[in-house]
């Protein structure tokens, strides 16, 4: 029985010639971004947070998912759907298995993912299908606890809160916004009185900065 050389290559290496040289053409797509879209609906809201975890967990892992690529990617496909087209959905999928340490072929990658269902998962579900641990958690905008993912929040609203309170000390010199102003204007009187150009209504107006200024003289 003869046999083509592209067939003894087929079923020998891991991929044909026609998916390498489509794995080629589509490498160069690598840092395909998702477009970019204004999302309202809550449920979008929710797909697009999950998308944006799975590929935080790929990172995480150092793209070592092997036994989970085939679901990952059909979860990932899976919520893509609700946002992007079907060609948008492919070339992200294909950005998506660039990033395993082993990716699929191409064939593998769109046998395990060509299903036209629309799949709805509750996050619980979702953690446990792709195993994410404790650790990634903090990571994690959707695919967390909902305690850990309020704490999170929490933390991150903390953070925000201290380094715009920390950016408006340097601004002002080490001094909160109100112990600012009333250097400044004690400042100001004290210039206006070494001047003597400090008039009655002035004087009225500030007195308790006034009293402030003569404690320090």
């Amino acid at each position: 029985m003869r046999y083509e050389l592209r067939d003894i290559s087929s079923k020998l290496l891991k991929y044909t010639k026609e998916e390498a040289d489509e794995f080629k053409r589509k490498k160069k797509n690598i840092k395909i971004t998702k477009p970019k879209k204004v999302i309202k609906n809550n449920n979008k809201i929710r797909s697009f947070k999950i998308l944006e975890d799975i590929e935080k967990l790929i990172e995480l892992r150092d793209g070592k998912i092997d036994g989970m690529r085939e679901i990952i990617c059909f979860i990932y496909r899976n919520f893509a759907k609700k946002l992007y087209s079907y060609s948008e959905i492919e070339d992200m999928l294909i950005n998506i298995n660039y990033k395993f340490l082993n990716p699929l072929s191409y064939n593998e990658l769109i046998n395990s993912t060509n299903n036209f269902k629309l799949y709805k998962y509750k996050t619980k579900t979702l953690i446990e299908l792709l195993e994410v641990s404790e650790d990634e958690f903090q990571f994690m905008k959707e695919l967390c606890p909902k305690e850990e993912n309020q704490a999170n929040m929490r933390k991150k609203n903390e953070w925000v809160k201290e380094y715009r309170k920390k950016k408006r000390r340097e601004e002002f010199n080490g001094l909160t916004k109100r112990e600012y102003e009333k250097a400044k204007k004690i400042k100001a009187i004290k210039k206006l009185l070494n001047k003597g150009k400090l008039s009655k209504l002035i004087l009225l107006k500030n007195l308790k900065f006034l009293k402030v200024l003569f404690q320090n003289m």
